[in-house]
């Protein structure tokens, strides 16, 4: 049942999945994937998001990975 369940959120035409609801499921994986071996690393973000409405209120965001540098270059300051 949690499959066809996770089936069913996953492939939906309606692409609830995907924030920009543009991706299905598979599709934002290989996005995931192929932004791996490009630059080595796969990044995403989670969403719950129940205004939206749909029978889901769960939804990712794929993110490039190159958006996690530093302003202007600049070196990685000390952590908090």
């Amino acid at each position: 049942e949690a499959e066809a369940l996770f089936r069913g959120w996953a492939l939906d035409p309606r692409r609830y999945c995907d924030v920009g609801r543009r991706l299905t499921f598979p599709a934002l994986m290989g996005q995931i994937y192929r932004h791996y071996v490009v630059d080595g690393d796969g990044l995403a973000t989670l969403y719950w998001l129940p205004e939206r409405g749909g029978d889901w209120a769960t939804a990712v965001r794929v993110l490039d990975p190159d958006r996690l540098s530093n302003p202007a270059g600049r070196p990685d300051s000390p952590p908090c």
